[in-house]
């Protein structure tokens, strides 16, 4: 979209598009990837600065190519792999990116180049609804941005969101799912020999990382918050002498801004435990260093919607229960092709 035209929707503060994907996820990436690139005008509205939502934000991204189920998903898979990866000509046998920031710059270039437009730090509000008199359906959304209110008139709201927030302002009934809020941590000083010693199971070696699981069993409480470690994952690459630890988990009472604000705090300083007792009770542990906690927790699975009754209306994350970077493309690719086909029936 050019400056005139941004020009003329900050004037008119209303934005008109075939599809407005909201979550700047991998799966709402895939999805406006697909729609835009059949010929639809789309706009993808994100509420943070970066797009990847957990693909770019845990730390690092694990895409692990066996995994993929059909030749679209596969592709996109490997285009990741290759266009992403910390060094020019990696293979994509590497399933494991460790340099998450590059993502977000390849996601946006791929946005670009099939012209989706991309709106960054824009708040959802309210949906809105298109009647007639046989009917009532999701037509748009209203945000809340830095310049003030925006409406976004859509043919189809597809929600890339963690918590689908878009079927939460429609009114749809949704149950807790899992229940807990997971993080990572990177952390360097911890050598791939005693990694290997400490690990509960092997998942994948090459010359490049080695994938496994490690239990910790530590667990520590934050007020109502229940943090724990149990099962952990780890992604760790020898070159660059890092090691991400996946599954630090806070038990939630409650799915709400709150609970969630206390859920990011909470991990924030399980994270800074569990390095400590990494120290004293894994052999060769004992030089482990925090670089960074993860800016994102995965919210995957805290809402489950039983069903959803409007056909311009789609969630892509409506039965999701955990997050896995190949799924989120399957569910991208298949959010689309809904929305494409709803658009066919006018």
């Amino acid at each position: 979209m050019g400056k005139s035209e941004r020009r003329k929707m900050k004037e008119r503060q209303t934005f008109v598009c075939d599809v407005l994907v909201i979550g700047g996820s991998l799966e709402g990436c895939i999805a406006a990837l697909e729609v835009s690139r059949e010929g639809k005008k789309v706009l993808l509205a994100e509420e943070g600065g970066a797009l990847g939502g957990m693909a770019s934000g845990g730390l690092m991204t694990y895409i692990p190519l066996q995994q993929a189920d059909s030749a679209k998903v596969r592709e996109y898979a490997e285009n990741i792999l290759r266009d992403a990866s910390e060094q020019p000509g990696q293979s994509t046998e590497d399933c494991t990116l460790f340099n998450d920031q590059k993502l977000k710059v390849v996601l946006r270039r791929m946005l670009d180049a099939a012209g989706v437009t991309v709106l960054t730090h824009v708040y959802p509000a309210d949906m809105l609804w298109r009647e007639d008199a046989s009917s009532k359906l999701p037509a748009g959304l209203r945000f809340c941005t830095k310049n003030g209110w925006l409406n976004v008139e859509a043919s189809v709201v597809i929600d890339g969101t963690d918590l689908t927030e878009a079927g939460c302002m429609a009114g749809l009934a949704w149950k807790k799912g899992r229940g807990c809020a997971v993080a990572g941590v990177k952390f360097n000083g911890i050598g791939t020999d005693s990694l290997r010693l400490a690990a509960a199971s092997i998942l994948e070696e090459t010359r490049e990382s080695l994938t496994g699981t490690v239990v910790c069993g530590f667990s520590a409480d934050r007020g109502d918050l229940k943090l724990y470690t149990e099962r952990l994952l780890f992604l760790h690459s020898r070159c660059l002498g890092e090691t991400v630890l996946y599954g630090l988990s806070a038990d939630l009472k409650a799915v709400d801004c709150f609970t969630l604000s206390d859920a990011r705090a909470g991990l924030r300083i399980l994270a800074y435990r569990l390095r400590d007792w990494m120290r004293e009770n894994l052999e060769g542990f004992g030089e482990a260093d925090i670089i960074h906690v993860a800016p994102l927790i995965s919210c995957y699975g805290l809402r489950i919607f039983d069903s959803n009754p409007y056909d311009t209306l789609i969630l892509l994350n409506q039965h999701t229960k955990e997050y896995d970077n190949i799924n989120a493309i399957a569910a991208g690719i298949e959010g689309a092709g809904k929305a494409l086909g709803r658009i066919e029936l006018g």
